[in-house]
């Protein structure tokens, strides 16, 4: 059982970076076209724009960078309280893991979407990714809440 579990915490490992480095394609190219819009308005003398152009570029650098340093850390806090004893404690501590790993990869992709729908200048991007951050935060503590009780009730210690 633990061996799948490091296999699959391995992909997702591997997922992570791949998924990482597209986010930094996607922030450079988004980026680029906000500051091509600030650039644009300035010429045109318009100031609302070169302020709209300004506070996006800034949210944006501010949700990545969000992204970057809270996911890592809330997936690191993943742990469950119960001692071990036998393989049904295993198995719930695998499954803590596996929540973990999924969460944090439906995390990360939540932000390389709002990212991406941010580069093409799309709406609602990045509030839309972080209303999803917020629903897989919330699963993720129901997940920590229930998989002890369930050890237990199976017969953990």
């Amino acid at each position: 059982m633990v061996d799948a579990v490091n296999i699959l915490l391995g992909i997702f490992q591997d997922a992570w970076g791949v998924i990482v480095f597209l986010i930094g394609v996607f922030v450079v190219l988004g980026l680029t076209v906000i500051v091509l819009k600030g650039t644009v308005a300035q010429a045109l003398g318009s100031n609302i724009f070169v302020t709209q152009a300004v506070l996006s570029a800034l949210g944006l650098l501010l949700f990545v960078l969000m992204a970057f340093y809270a996911i890592p850390a809330i997936v690191k806090s993943i742990t469950i309280s119960t001692p071990n004893c036998g393989p049904i404690t295993d198995l719930g501590n695998a499954a803590a893991l596996a929540i973990g790993a999924v969460g944090a990869m439906r995390m990360l992709y939540s932000t390389f979407r709002g990212v991406a729908m941010t580069a093409v200048g799309a709406p609602a991007g990045i509030s839309q990714s972080a209303f999803e951050i917020g629903l897989v935060l919330f699963g993720m503590l129901a997940a920590s809440a229930i998989v002890p009780i369930v050890t237990a009730f199976l017969g953990g210690c």
